[in-house]
């Protein structure tokens, strides 16, 4: 082992090639944890710039002997401490370079971003090049709330939730950030890892002369349950344990990785701690103890805090010694959780957003896209939407529209939880109607989209005497009732349709008017009845059409009438019947003409009259395009107050056994010249021109 009066150290700062003298170095280093030390200076300089060393990089190297252990970072701290003849004596604090994500705070939000991708994120803006990340787990995509804390809190907090730790490597070239998951994964100290346990031994060399062991009770199970917003039935739930470890369970919610927060948890239940003259314990290290009285501590341990303290004064004893603390070798390393998480108690007022021109923006959970006025990056996040009922398929939605103001909420406090709970008026998104004026009102109006220029709404006037629930839909409106549905009106009601109105009724439908029932239909009406209809008229029914009528029935009709049956047609009137026609007049029948009337018959006509009065006061035309025949069962006679005249022809008059015809005055019979008259005594023949006339009781012709 290298003798300790070889024992020196050099601060270097800057671009400076010339050492400061090293008169004591204190400090502390740990897995996930900022180290820090302060360094004892002295120099004839007197006159140091302080502007030119706070924040510069500064790196001591201690020398022991062969061994050379490095400690870079940058100074965050600065003092002049006693000057005299023989120089001035300084103090300088040194941390790693990551401290400058540690010393402000703001307010943002990572949307959608990955752990590895938040730490490169975060400490690439403090320029932090030198880091290796070596994280084998798999880590999903995220919403992340940085909420008044540092930029290291951030990352630390994240870290120790997901069991990651961290520790520095220092080189002659600076220090590494290192950043792992491997929680059995450890690297042994530089040279000899045996290190022998000889008390107070620090004049021997590298020794450890001190060791202690402390075992608590710790949890030896634990079960973490979280929320699970897209499916509350399947929240997830994991649960981790040791065996034969006592029956210590734990619960934490909201938490995930059971097994990451049970190797936290025992993280305390064995542990080391000692002093050892050495230079060579870095945290993140294993070393492995040698001579112990008892046996069972002779085992490797890794390193998780060291805490140094060295003298080296010119002329006088030089001295090196570290306080540390261990956990056995084989231990699971996850940092504890130390960072505390921030919480958010009370509502947070949010802006609605979307894509330029949107008025309406959601995905397919019904979330909204919102920023919150204290982030510093105006960062959109999804943020899901408390409704006044919501089910499985069934509910109410209500999306808020881009622009709006809505109140946002944390589950548990919890930044990376937020919840839409409320909207707010605001001197843009103004009410729907005047306030106080429309106090008694409540409104639920809903702007058409996009341009809004259109609106639905339901309002509920509940100004008393003038109560009233009013429903307007900007465009279309559709009732669907799946049973009965009963609708009472106490007094009037009133129904206006500017265009068509169709109803149907798979049924039946009555309709009962306890009084007067009046309809008036402007334009065409028409009335299909797909069965048999039946008007049923208890007094009078007045039947008026201004222009035609047409009655177009299929099958038969019938029309009866208990009283009497009146038809006036100012115009013409026209009877067409393909069919046969039968008109039955169980009395008298009595039918004017004033003026013509023309009968056509294209076919035979038969005329049955068991008694029968035919007068014509004016003219009478029979037309018969056929055949005429008159057949009588008893006599049949044809009188004229004047002339009646029978034109055709031919005339064939057929008698079966007797022809009489009978004149008051004459009869005569033409044909050509030739002509017979029969009066009363006499019967003349003319033939031409010789005239003959026939007297006496008997007359014979052509005898």
């Amino acid at each position: 082992m290298s003798d300790v009066t070889k024992l020196e150290a050099h601060f270097y700062v800057g671009g400076e090639s010339s050492p400061l003298v090293v008169r004591a170095l204190r400090g502390r280093e740990a897995i996930s944890e900022l180290f820090q030390f302060e360094i004892d200076l002295h120099d004839m300089n007197a006159s140091f710039d302080f502007d030119s060393i706070v924040g510069e990089t500064a790196h001591v190297v201690v020398s022991w002997g062969t061994t050379e252990r490095h400690f870079d970072g940058i100074v965050t701290h600065f003092e002049q401490l006693e000057t005299s003849d023989e120089g001035a004596f300084y103090r300088a604090t040194l941390a790693p370079r990551a401290i400058l994500a540690d010393l402000g705070t703001t307010y943002r939000v990572f949307s959608s971003i990955t752990l590895p991708e938040l730490i490169h994120s975060v400490l690439g803006e403090h320029g932090l090049t030198d880091v290796r990340l070596s994280l084998a787990d798999s880590y999903s995509q995220r919403d992340v709330v940085q909420y008044g804390e540092s930029d290291w809190a951030l990352l630390s907090r994240w870290m120790e939730a997901e069991g990651i730790r961290y520790f520095f490597e220092h080189g002659a070239n600076g220090h590494t950030l290192v950043i792992t998951d491997a929680a059995t994964t450890h690297e042994n100290i530089d040279g000899e890892t045996i290190l022998s346990y000889r008390k107070e031994a620090l004049d021997a060399g590298e020794n450890v002369i001190g060791f202690e062991m402390a075992q608590r009770l710790v949890p030896a199970k634990v079960k973490v349950r979280d929320y699970a917003l897209d499916d509350p039935r399947s929240a997830p739930e994991e649960e981790a344990h040791v065996e034969s470890a006592g029956g210590i369970s734990r619960l934490d919610f909201p938490a995930r990785n059971a097994q990451k927060r049970l190797a936290a948890l025992r993280l305390g239940h064995k542990k080391g701690r000692g002093k050892a003259s050495t230079i060579r314990f870095v945290p993140g290290r294993m070393f492995q103890l040698d001579g112990h009285a008892r046996t069972s501590y002779n085992d490797t341990w890794l390193l998780t805090g060291v805490e140094h303290e060295g003298t080296f004064v010119d002329g006088g004893k030089a001295a090196y010694r570290v306080s540390f603390e261990t956990v056995p070798g084989k231990t699971s390393y996850r940092p504890e959780r130390k960072t505390p998480w921030p919480r958010i108690f009370g509502a947070q007022m949010g802006t609605v957003t979307g894509p330029t021109g949107a008025e309406i923006h959601t995905d397919d959970k019904g979330r909204a896209l919102v920023t919150f006025s204290w982030d510093s990056a105006g960062t959109e996040v999804w943020i899901p939407l408390s409704q006044v009922a919501a089910s499985q398929g069934f509910g109410a939605v209500n999306l808020p529209r881009v622009g709006d103001a809505v109140l946002v909420e944390f589950l548990d406090g919890d930044p990376d939880r937020p919840v839409i709970t409320g909207r707010m008026y605001n001197k843009v998104n103004v009410h729907p109607y005047t306030l106080p004026g429309n106090r008694t009102k409540t409104v639920f109006r809903d702007a058409s989209s996009p341009g809004g220029e259109g609106y639905n709404e339901l309002t509920f006037e509940s100004a008393k005497g003038s109560e009233e629930i009013f429903l307007r839909a900007e465009r279309n409106a559709r009732t669907e009732v799946m049973n009965d549905a009963t609708r009472h009106v106490r007094n009037d009601d009133a129904l206006t349709v500017d265009g068509d109105r169709t109803l149907a009724v798979g049924g039946a439908i009555t309709t009962t008017v306890g009084s007067d029932d009046s309809l008036t239909v402007t334009g065409a009406r028409v009335v299909a009845v797909g069965a048999n209809q039946t008007i049923d008229v208890t007094g009078d029914r007045l039947l008026e059409v201004a222009g035609d009528l047409d009655d177009v029935v299929e099958g038969d009709r019938s029309a009866s009438v208990s009283g009497s049956d009146s038809l006036t047609v100012s115009g013409n009137a026209t009877s067409t019947i393909e069919g046969n026609r039968i008109a039955q007049v169980t009395g008298y029948e009595v039918v004017s003409v004033s003026g013509s009337m023309v009968e056509s018959i294209s076919g035979d006509r038969q005329t049955i009259v068991e008694g029968q009065t035919f007068e014509s006061h004016g003219s009478l035309t029979v037309c018969v395009t056929g055949e005429t025949s008159y057949s009588y069962g008893g006599d049949m006679t044809l009188e004229s107050s004047t002339i009646q005249k029978i034109g055709a022809p031919k005339i064939y008059i057929a008698a079966g056994t007797n022809l009489y015809l009978r004149a008051l005055e004459s009869i005569t019979l033409e044909v050509g010249s030739s002509k017979l008259t029969v009066k009363d005594g006499q019967i003349t023949v003319t033939n031409g021109g010789s005239e003959k006339v026939l007297s006496g009781d008997t007359i014979y012709l052509n005898c």
